[in-house]
Formats: structure tokens, sequence, C-alpha cells
């Protein structure tokens, strides 16, 4: 599977993640239920086109290091969009963990 960087931070998006979800049918009747099972979903396909993007680009760097393959652009693509997805899934963890935070602040 080839899956470039507008590809994962377009699952990444906020708007594109309301859409996944809305678009989703709610399994036995909706509710909470449904919600947190479709955003975990969510949360967990753009956790493995993530992973995915950084087991691409660490086949890459052997192939290249062995020689199957010669294009170092190639390579060095692979290993900055695996980067730029790996750090902007450390973004969006650092924000949900300081909604969490902003939550538990709160006084009820």
């Amino acid at each position: 599977m080839d899956y470039g960087m507008s590809q994962v931070m377009g699952l990444l998006s906020p708007a594109t993640a309301a859409q996944q979800l809305k678009a989703q049918p709610a399994p036995g009747g909706g509710g909470a239920d449904a919600f947190v099972e479709s955003f975990s979903q969510v949360l967990s396909d753009a956790l493995n086109q993530v992973n995915a993007l950084q087991l691409r680009a660490d086949t890459m760097a052997q192939r290249f290091a062995t020689g199957e393959i010669r294009d170092l652009h190639q390579v060095m693509i692979a290993v900055q969009e695996a980067r730029l997805a790996f750090e902007l899934t450390m973004q969006i963890r650092n924000k949900v963990v300081d909604a969490y935070q902003e939550i538990m602040r709160m006084q009820v």
C-alpha cells in the first residue's frame, strides 16, 4: 500500500474524522457507545497508516543500503513522509492530552 502524506493528513484532520464518524452507521441503535467505537476505529486506522508509512520508509532505506534501489530521492521522500506523519501524530496526541487535563481541572 502506498500512503501519501496528504492521505495521512486528511485522515488525521478533525473535519475528516468527523465526516467519517457521521458517515458510519451506528451499530446496535447508536448512542455514546457507538460513537466511542467509531472514534476508536478512526484513531486506530490513522495510527495504522502512520505505522505503514514508517515501515515503508524503513524498507526503502534498507533496500537502498543493499543496492536494490538506486533513486535516493524516493527514499528521502518516504523518510520525510514518515517523519511528518509521526510529528503530526505526536502533535495531535499532545492536544488530546492537553484537552483531557483541561477537563480534569474543571470544577463540577
